[in-house]
């Protein structure tokens, strides 16, 4: 009888024992420790913009340098080695910005908001990220864009020129009517590593006004027009057009409105 009392005591004891950590706070369950810390600190956050997105933004940073400058994106800048792009990558998926990012070594899919049409992606070869590039429509317009990049594009492609816009005074976008036909204007800035596609409705054709919206960007190792140009190299990168391009195709800018 003395037995079995001391086995129940023990019992009872181990009981306890185990209970009272489980069940007086979590803080005893899952003890932080040095390698958590560091695990912990090892895939920071970017910082939150300071300002307060609208309900269509799909990427308010790609211009205003938001967590860096363009050409950088999202902490990628082409001619980043593989590892530097997996790190940028898994911090963007830390901070939640994206909803969904697939890829490896070879390419990353970025997906921002579930409910937006839009997506961006990083073009990979031979472990270099050689391109960021999307097809989206994000918050800003070109005149945001010129201001915020502080500089005029360097040149343009303007797949179809004249037409009977010969002024932005008045001018109203219509890009959400699908009956209107929509001709591309390319906005080059090879010395930035920069393009960006702008559309412009059928009533506006020969014309670029500042609330024209960017539909499309390209970002890439800055070069000369030159470069850009030889072999192809820009047309290779981004969807600057479906043929060769020379220099005679490109327009140089001269401000807003008419003439293009």
């Amino acid at each position: 009888m003395l037995f079995w009392k001391s086995v129940y005591r023990l019992m009872f004891i181990v009981t306890i024992s185990v209970c009272i950590p489980a069940c007086v706070g979590n803080k005893y369950a899952t003890p932080v420790t040095e390698q958590s810390k560091a695990t912990a600190t090892l895939i920071p956050l970017f910082p939150s913009p300071e300002y307060t997105p609208l309900p269509t933004v799909v990427e308010s940073g790609l211009a205003s340098g938001i967590p860096c400058k363009p050409p950088c994106w999202q902490g990628v800048t082409p001619g980043d080695s593989a590892s530097d792009v997996e790190f940028a990558m898994q911090r963007l998926r830390a901070s939640g910005w994206a909803y969904e990012v697939k890829g490896g070594h070879r390419g990353y899919s970025i997906y921002p908001l579930p409910t937006i049409s839009g997506s961006i992606h990083i073009q990979m070869e031979n472990d270099t990220a050689t391109r960021v590039y999307g097809n989206l429509l994000f918050d800003y317009d070109i005149g945001a864009l010129v201001e915020l990049l502080g500089s005029e594009p360097e040149w343009l492609y303007v797949v179809i020129e004249g037409g009977g816009c010969t002024s932005c005074e008045g001018y109203t976008l219509e890009l959400d009517k699908g009956d209107h036909f929509h001709s591309p204007i390319h906005l080059l800035y090879p010395n930035q590593g920069l393009w960006f596609l702008v559309l412009q409705p059928f009533g506006a054709i020969g014309c670029i006004c500042p609330e024209m919206r960017i539909t499309s960007f390209c970002y890439y190792t800055p070069m000369s027009i030159e470069e850009a140009l030889d072999e192809d190299r820009l047309v290779n990168l981004c969807p600057v057009s479906t043929r060769s391009l020379t220099k005679e195709d490109l327009t140089e800018w001269h401000g807003f409105g008419g003439g293009y």
